[in-house]
């Protein structure tokens, strides 16, 4: 079955979150076909996403992603726009400028914190990457699609070993290793509307953390206001902070996921070799 890229691709877009490359020309897309990047269904092996870790550790150096996304009408469009996610990765492992905004408001009320990522990252690059992808494993969900997908076009780094067993809570959760001559990123979500949103917002946020970590270019403004009380000459205070940082960062990679048992939270590994 052919499928035209631009429906699934816009919708990919809008739901992801991502900004992209302002050079992309959707309508010069050409139909691409499935089955000439996919295993043959009986070729997969099971991959449940209950079982708590999407881990993505490289084997044999070679790229592995975990494609998350919402449910659609249509299996193969799930399938389509699980590669869309997975080029898209990849194009982020090539580069991509991270812009992240932090925002927080403590009065007496309270403490209120916003944030904003956007991750820009090349639409054109991606998509040179779709015929080269297989899908390992596939699983469904009430609210997800899940799919383990490799490409052996990229070769990645020589990256420390890291323990992960899918049966535990990782302790890269509390404890991030501290690896020579790299990065390490944890993102932490809580639940958002669907298991997709939630990991997405973890692995924004695990990006945002490297991006925290070596931008050269973070902007603090903050300001503490006094305020007098009109009894007894009290007085409350308000302090206000925004944090902006902006950096193109290489390498980029998510080496696993997690996330608790009752789905309260969602975490993500990321890594990328120190400048």
């Amino acid at each position: 079955m052919r499928v035209t890229r631009l429906p699934l691709l816009a919708i990919f877009l809008l739901i992801s979150g991502c900004t992209t490359s302002e050079n992309s020309n959707a309508d010069q897309m050409k139909p691409i076909t499935t089955v000439e990047r996919t295993l043959n269904k009986d070729q997969r092996i099971d991959w449940d996403i209950d079982d708590l870790s999407l881990n993505t550790y490289p084997v044999n150096r070679e790229l592995q992603i975990a494609a998350v996304t919402p449910r659609l009408q249509y299996n193969y469009e799930e399938e389509e726009y699980a590669l869309l996610s997975a080029s898209r990765q990849i194009s982020i492992y090539f580069g991509a400028y991270i812009s992240y905004k932090k925002f927080i408001d403590e009065n007496i009320i309270g403490t209120i914190q916003k944030q904003q990522i956007d991750v820009i990252y090349d639409q054109d690059l991606a998509l040179t990457f779709m015929d080269h992808l297989k899908i390992l494993a596939t699983d469904r969900g009430l609210d997800y699609f899940s799919a383990l997908i490799k490409t052996d076009k990229i070769t990645l780094p020589d990256y420390p070993k890291i323990e992960i067993r899918p049966d535990e809570k990782p302790s890269w959760i509390n404890n991030p290793p501290d690896l020579e001559g790299f990065i390490i990123g944890v993102g932490v979500s809580g639940r958002r509307k669907s298991v997709y949103e939630s990991w997405e917002m973890a692995d924004k946020l695990a990006m945002a953390e490297i991006a925290n970590y070596i931008s050269t270019n973070i902007k603090v403004v903050s300001a503490t206001i006094e305020r007098g009380g009109e009894s007894h000459g009290a007085s409350t205070s308000v302090f206000k902070q925004l944090t902006i940082s902006d950096v193109h960062i290489k390498g980029l990679y998510i080496l696993s996921r997690w996330r608790d048992p009752d789905n309260s939270y969602y975490y993500s590994l990321a890594i990328t070799e120190k400048p």
